[in-house]
């Protein structure tokens, strides 16, 4: 019985960390050139006014975080590419992953 009891614990785990994984893969793959776009890292480029002009004045002037302008510029003009839902859904994961064990451990105290 205890064992039915671990086992039938342990899908429900992990059916909720699968559920978390595919979630925050499509968040990222729909919701990312979103945020790009708010963010003002457009197909055309960087949008004057917006908070990519700033990161970028900011970059050059402290000679400190351009390749994260870079990247940032890449993805909001070519699109987050393939991997995207893959990096999503690892990162869903380890948060559900890292929820269940801070549960556990506070179960435990």
């Amino acid at each position: 019985m205890v064992a039915s009891i671990l086992m039938q614990n342990s899908f429900k785990k992990a059916f909720a960390i699968l559920a978390c994984a595919v979630l925050s893969g499509a968040a990222v793959v729909y919701v990312g050139p979103l945020a790009l776009d708010a963010l003002g890292f457009t197909s055309a480029g960087i949008r004057a006014k917006s908070f990519g002009a700033i990161m970028m004045s900011l970059a050059s002037k402290l000679d400190f975080g351009g390749e994260i302008v870079a990247f940032l510029q890449s993805a909001g003009a070519k699109g987050l590419g393939s991997n995207a839902f893959f990096i999503g859904a690892s990162v869903g994961a380890a948060f559900a992953s890292i929820c269940f064990w801070i549960k556990d451990k506070l179960k435990k105290d």
